[in-house]
């Protein structure tokens, strides 16, 4: 995968994140596709992690892209059985990693990378 790629699909991720902090169910239905009934189911997610919904973020640039970190990635990465990208992201709150994972896909098509949410879990 190329860095220009692997910078895609960061930025997207953040996208998608911008858009939950905020609740722009438009930008979350236009954009990413996820429907009013999951859009619900998210937040219903989140609540069972956090009390009030914080401003929730990705690891730094430089945390996320080092690819010899010791435990395990904060951002993963990996290229599934059906050709598509599989994303494993740890969630931030204040420059601090806290417990829920963002579980997504992406499609490269024409260089573009979509994404496709999955779930958010441990």
């Amino acid at each position: 995968m190329t860095n220009h790629l692997y910078e895609k699909i960061y930025l997207q991720t953040q996208k998608f994140l911008d858009a939950i902090n905020l609740r722009d169910s438009e930008v979350l239905l236009m954009h990413f596709k996820v429907s009013e009934t999951v859009q619900n189911e998210v937040y219903e997610v989140l609540s069972d992690y956090f009390y009030e919904l914080p401003v929730l973020g990705l690891p730094s640039r430089e945390m996320a892209f080092n690819t010899n970190r010791l435990n395990k990635p904060v951002f993963d990465v990996f290229v599934m059985d059906d050709g598509l990208y599989g994303v494993d992201v740890s969630l931030w709150v204040n420059e601090s990693e806290v417990e829920p994972i963002l579980h997504m896909d992406f499609i490269e098509q024409n260089g573009e990378a979509t994404l496709r949410y999955r779930y958010i879990g441990s």
